[in-house]
């Protein structure tokens, strides 16, 4: 997917309580036992992958991993573990926006000349969206356009630039409705369904695996999954939480392989290296991954192809 408008990211830290799937609060969880937020595949997966992996130190893994995940997500320019966008857009000339982010999992709201005195905000039920490739257009008979021939040129910022302001969730991942508030402490969800089919795969949730709740907002935490039932999961909140819907993560099957065989490679080379932790202060090991080493093998690239953004 290439971005066909001139996009500019910002972060979406600091905002406050801002629309979130449709006024939902959003959990995100990372789907796969053990695995650490940001990366793409767990030590279990990676080990059952590789030989090389398996015979590893635990800190030489870990640190292969992360370093693995960050190459990928640089090499395809996606993310895909799901979170949340705040994105602005120039004005296009056709009447249809593309997102930078995809597949989208949400859209929360769009607003148009969001720096003017008088911002016009729709809800998400005013669109089409087609979210593998990212496109948005408004629906027939709608108020408004994107194209800016239509627009008031009163307000409109100068060529139609940051008119356009997104506030949408991409990645690869599920939707489960978690019904009821959450308070804070330990606390048994009921979600109704725990299992399920995304993405071409199925899924489970599983004890061990952390959930982001409300991410992007002031009330945003970081907790793991302590047990499952039939109907929910058992987890320790520090905060409390209004209902809404709990978003899971799910990186596609190729996309975990090319990661462990990444990961393989990385150890089997004999000159990898470990350095002492700054100045000797600690005791112990700190493991180097170096550029070099993260180089992708024509079977890696081929597995990374259909996900790699044409972006250039």
């Amino acid at each position: 997917m290439q971005c066909a408008n001139e996009c500019r990211v910002r972060s979406s830290a600091g905002r406050g309580d801002a629309i979130i799937a449709n006024g939902w609060r959003v959990i995100f969880i990372v789907k796969s036992y053990s695995l650490r937020m940001g990366d793409l595949i767990s030590s279990e997966y990676a080990q059952s992958v590789s030989a090389a992996v398996a015979n590893a130190p635990a800190a030489m893994t870990a640190a292969a991993i992360s370093a693995v995940s960050r190459r990928i997500v640089q090499y395809c320019r996606r993310d895909f573990i799901p979170n949340r966008y705040l994105e602005l857009y120039d004005a296009p000339r056709s009447g249809q926006l593309m997102l930078r982010q995809t597949p989208v999992m949400a859209l929360n709201s769009v607003t148009l000349m969001p720096t003017s005195t008088t911002p016009m905000t729709f809800s998400p039920d005013q669109f089409d969206l087609r979210p593998a490739v990212g496109r948005v257009i408004f629906r027939p008979g709608a108020m408004a356009w994107f194209s800016v021939e239509n627009w008031p040129f009163a307000d409109l910022p100068i060529a139609g630039a940051d008119a356009i302001e997104v506030d949408y969730i991409a990645g690869f991942g599920y939707l489960i409705s978690v019904p009821g508030a959450i308070a804070a402490g330990v606390n048994t969800i009921n979600t109704g369904s725990i299992s399920g089919l995304s993405q071409g795969q199925s899924w489970s949730l599983q004890p061990g695996e952390l959930l982001t709740v409300d991410a992007g907002i002031s009330t945003q935490e970081t907790v793991a999954i302590t047990a499952v039932s039939s109907t929910g999961f058992t987890a320790t909140f520090a905060m409390a939480h209004s209902a809404g819907p709990l978003l899971g993560a799910m990186i596609p099957l190729d996309v975990q392989l090319a990661a462990a065989l990444m990961v393989g490679n990385v150890i089997n080379q004999a000159d990898l290296t470990k350095a002492r932790e700054s100045q000797g202060r600690t005791v112990g090991y700190e493991y180097v991954v170096r550029p070099g080493d993260l180089f992708l093998t024509p079977e890696v690239a081929n597995l990374l192809m259909p996900y790699r953004d044409a972006l250039v």
